[in-house]
């Protein structure tokens, strides 16, 4: 994907709380204080650009909060930053649930392809989970330690046996595939992506 490639550089932090006041002072304020909480030095000179992004919604806490997106200048900050979230998730098991998340900025379509991947593993005990590993390639981890990588839903297919993942242009086109594959006794488990 030449757009998955064109998001390579950058991150989203999630929960991340609305302050009133400028923008661009607010934002800066918010990187540092996820940085800090992260054990990491903020270098604004390693970040190209950062806004927010999403629509504004109340969480558990009762607090307004919104997405940020980031587009780093060097791969190695963006991915110190990605890697360090495990730590800040680790940390966040003693204490009440983590301020933040920090996620990999995937396409919609591959987001899609993502979630029915997951869905699709679910009754199967040969898979673990489905992920997107640090550049942004989408992957189901087996239970043998390896990683079976796909880019389709054709190739999710030909990983997943047993399960079928259906893409279809409409729910009448949906439709008569889900009673072909009842028909014959090959639905054992069914995801799709519209």
């Amino acid at each position: 994907d030449s757009l998955q490639y064109q998001r390579r550089s950058f991150l989203r932090i999630h929960w991340v709380p609305v302050h009133s006041g400028v923008k661009s002072e607010e934002i800066l304020t918010t990187l540092i204080d996820c940085y800090n909480k992260l054990d990491l030095t903020f270098q604004s000179d390693e970040i190209d650009r950062a806004h927010r992004i999403g629509k504004k919604y109340v969480n558990y806490s009762g607090k307004k909060v919104q997405s940020i997106i980031i587009k780093f200048k060097l791969w190695k900050a963006r991915q110190d930053l990605y890697k360090s979230r495990q730590r800040h998730h680790n940390k966040s098991t003693q204490k009440p649930a983590p301020s933040f998340t920090v996620s990999l900025d995937l396409t919609y379509r591959r987001y899609q392809l993502l979630k029915s991947a997951k869905g699709a593993i679910k009754s199967n005990s040969n898979f673990l989970y489905a992920m997107a590993d640090i550049n942004c390639s989408l992957g189901i981890k087996c239970k043998d330690d390896s990683i079976k990588f796909f880019n389709s839903v054709n190739e999710l297919n030909s990983l997943i046996e047993g399960n079928w993942i259906i893409d279809c242009n409409n729910y009448w086109e949906l439709q008569s595939v889900i009673q072909w594959l009842w028909y014959v006794g090959c639905l054992k488990s069914l995801c799709y992506v519209i």
